[in-house]
């Protein structure tokens, strides 16, 4: 009698705590999918970190390489450029130019309107260097109110002389700052480096900066550098 009354109470302790229900389809679904948007949430989230970073890289590339005012290429940049131009051009043969560009008495401009007109004088001679070369040719800010162009390919002295021509009157043309007319002049010194010639960047841009200071002591256009290390003036 006692082995059933035994019997009869574990099976009453299991009719009290039955084994939970395992959860419904329904319901595993919709926690997957509800881990599954987290998941995409933090994804996205990684994905908008990431390209602002990239962003943020590209900007302080941007910046290491640019004039802040011009936005044109600095000196660096300039350089480089320089130095794979000529590389570059010595493997295909060809000739290529550099222009020293110093504005003549941009600092009474400055003394006499201030340096917000003046920083003003300077972004617009930076778009009109750009406008006048071709897009496979570089204009740059070296600093101050000296800047620099880089014709990858000089064809000849007639083509150079033309471009810096173009360069010399557009820089020369009114330039318009608030009610303000500027007139400012340049002096532009060219050295190119011809097929065969083994010169660095430092070395034509150190020619190109003696022909620009001849330029200006003569009062010439533009001056160019022969091929002995000294110049000839236009």
């Amino acid at each position: 009698m006692r082995p059933l009354l035994r019997q009869a109470g574990t099976a009453a302790a299991t009719l009290a705590c039955p084994v939970p229900a395992p959860p419904s389809i329904a319901a595993t679904c919709r926690q997957l999918q509800h881990e599954l948007d987290e998941a995409r949430a933090e994804l996205t989230q990684v994905r908008s970190l990431l390209e602002r970073t990239r962003e943020g890289e590209r900007a302080a590339r941007h910046l290491a390489n640019h004039d802040g005012l011009t936005a044109l290429p600095n000196r660096r940049a300039f350089l480089d450029k320089l130095t794979l131009a000529l590389v570059q051009n010595r493997a295909q043969g060809r000739d290529l130019a550099v222009m020293f560009i110093d504005l003549d008495r941009f600092k009474d401009i400055n003394d006499t309107h201030g340096h917000r007109v003046g920083d003003q004088l300077l972004a617009i001679v930076g778009t009109r260097l750009t406008q006048a070369v071709r897009a496979a040719d570089i204009a740059a800010r070296l600093g101050g109110d000296e800047f620099a162009c880089l014709l990858q390919h000089a064809p000849s002295l007639a083509h150079i002389a033309q471009v810096a021509t173009k360069l010399f009157d557009g820089i020369a043309a009114p330039i318009q700052v608030g009610g303000l007319s500027l007139h400012v002049h340049a002096s532009i010194g060219i050295a190119i480096c011809k097929d065969g010639q083994t010169l660095d960047a430092e070395q034509l841009m150190a020619r190109a900066d003696r022909a620009m200071y001849h330029a200006k002591r003569q009062h010439c256009r533009f001056c160019f550098a022969t091929q002995e290390g000294g110049v000839s003036g236009v």
